[in-house]
């Protein structure tokens, strides 16, 4: 009933929304861990890490475990760099780290959450695997574009010789094959609405086949406020107000987004 009533509520407020909403200033939020308040400090002074920022979102994550955490994605970084020397073939190599990424943190899908509970569980969505996957593409020097859609984030990855798709929540989910990349923008080419955009990032697991609008490209930080908003429209399919303001505060913070000013009408209604 709850999701229901949401479903409606935003589709009201969709028709008439436009532009962005103000966002709080990070010193005033509400911070549920130390360490998300020590991220945020840092931020508010100008300081940005990606990673602390793509961790932050867990509500469980002290400093002690987020230590621990940045380790296994740095060891495994660094693992990505020694086997890189043994592909001469840019394909064979961009597919390894595809893989061994997959098989080492992304093992069960499951919608709305954090990149914290993806380290711990190896539960991943769209938005989490994404986080992993760029981080360690760009640590290893190749460019990336993240791609935001209605209700999915997926990847672009720079080769030296081709483009690369990568699609975190399928099997094989990596080709540098142009004329299947052109094939899935052109599956994003529905008008958006606002009520779109309010399923949630990653809500099932093949997205490219429920189609949609391209919203445009993001960054590492504004893919952590995506976590921040799914999080946040988590909360409220559940009726827990209080916890969804809080987590979306964050992500207008981060990123201020459309889809945000739609959830902020509603939970404020």
């Amino acid at each position: 009933m709850a999701k229901r009533s949401l479903s409606i509520l935003l589709l009201f407020f969709g028709l008439n929304l436009s532009g962005f909403s103000e966002s709080a200033p990070a010193d005033s939020l509400k911070h549920l861990t130390a360490y998300e308040s020590f991220v945020f400090g840092n931020l508010n002074r100008g300081i940005e890490n990606s990673l602390d920022l793509l961790l932050a979102p867990d509500r469980s994550l002290s400093g002690t475990v987020s230590h621990r955490y940045k380790k296994r994605i740095k060891e495994h970084l660094l693992y990505l760099k020694e086997k890189r020397e043994k592909y001469k073939n840019e394909n064979q190599f961009f597919r390894f780290v595809f893989f061994s990424t997959k098989s080492t943190f992304l093992k069960q899908y499951a919608p709305y959450v954090s990149l914290g509970e993806t380290i711990r569980n190896g539960v991943y969505d769209c938005v989490t695997g994404t986080s992993l996957y760029a981080f360690f593409f760009e640590k290893l020097g190749c460019p990336t574009e993240i791609i935001e859609t209605d209700h999915h984030v997926f990847l672009l990855v720079e080769g030296k010789i081709k483009r690369y798709l990568v699609e975190s929540t399928l099997p094989d989910g990596i080709t540098n094959n142009a004329y299947t990349i052109r094939k899935v923008f052109k599956r994003y080419t529905r008008k958006r609405s606002s009520a779109s955009m309010l399923q949630g990032i990653g809500a099932r697991p093949n997205q490219h086949a429920a189609h949609g609008k391209i919203i445009g490209r993001i960054n590492l930080k504004q893919l952590s406020a995506l976590q921040y908003f799914n999080l946040a429209l988590a909360a409220a399919l559940q009726n827990d107000k209080t916890y969804a303001l809080c987590q979306l505060r964050k992500s207008q913070v981060l990123y201020p987004s459309k889809r945000s000013q739609v959830l902020k009408r509603h939970l404020t209604f």
